[in-house]
């Protein structure tokens, strides 16, 4: 999985998709992610209750993953989607390594530009 992982992460920083004008995607791919996100935790409390491996928990974490990896992936065509993604992202790395004082530093760091990003419409 290792290098599943990371096969997506150099794809995802080499080819920034965009969506068409108008809408901005993103907030599309936050909304899958968040259903993802929901039917992911769900398998994980099934396969819990039944205390064996669960083929469906795995699938629904395979899914949750793509769809995390669909927003870092996708160019925001908006201010505020480019909000919404840099607030995806900073929760992202506070789940993925919450002890890690550089991660943490971070998704702190993107917090704080966003406060004033928020502040100041221009």
């Amino acid at each position: 999985m290792a290098n599943a992982q990371h096969t997506r992460i150099v794809s995802a920083q080499a080819s920034p998709r965009q969506g068409p004008a108008g809408a901005d995607p993103i907030f599309a791919a936050i909304a899958a992610m968040k259903r993802a996100s929901t039917k992911y935790k769900a398998a994980e409390a099934e396969a819990e209750l039944s205390a064996t491996h669960d083929e469906a928990a795995d699938a629904a974490g395979s899914a949750k993953f793509d769809a995390e990896f669909a927003v870092i992936d996708m160019t925001p065509t908006t201010r505020a989607g480019a909000i919404a993604q840099l607030r995806v992202l900073a929760t992202l790395l506070d789940r993925e390594m919450p002890a890690d004082a550089v991660v943490v530093g971070t998704s702190e760091t993107i917090r704080r530009a966003l406060a004033v990003i928020e502040k100041n419409p221009r």
